[in-house]
């Protein structure tokens, strides 16, 4: 495994482990607005898709995060 692979790697990790306590706390994840879970996002994020992806983060009628959105950036 290369550094690169290495470092690829801790990042999917660090954003899967960030989005699943995101899914525990009840936050819906979407990808480019259809649900899905922490791993496909960080898979697509980290090792799948060129280009970048921006998050949304939505808030409730209280102004609790409801929805951490990721969708492809304008021009990719």
């Amino acid at each position: 495994m290369t550094d690169r692979d290495k470092m690829q790697y801790i990042h999917y990790m660090q954003l899967k482990d960030e989005l699943d306590n995101a899914a525990c706390g009840g936050i819906v994840l979407k990808l480019d607005g259809n649900h899905t879970s922490a791993h496909s996002i960080a898979s697509v994020c980290v090792f799948r898709e060129e280009g970048e992806y921006m998050r949304d983060y939505i808030r409730d009628d209280s102004g609790c995060i409801s929805e951490l959105n990721f969708d492809r950036a304008p021009g990719r």
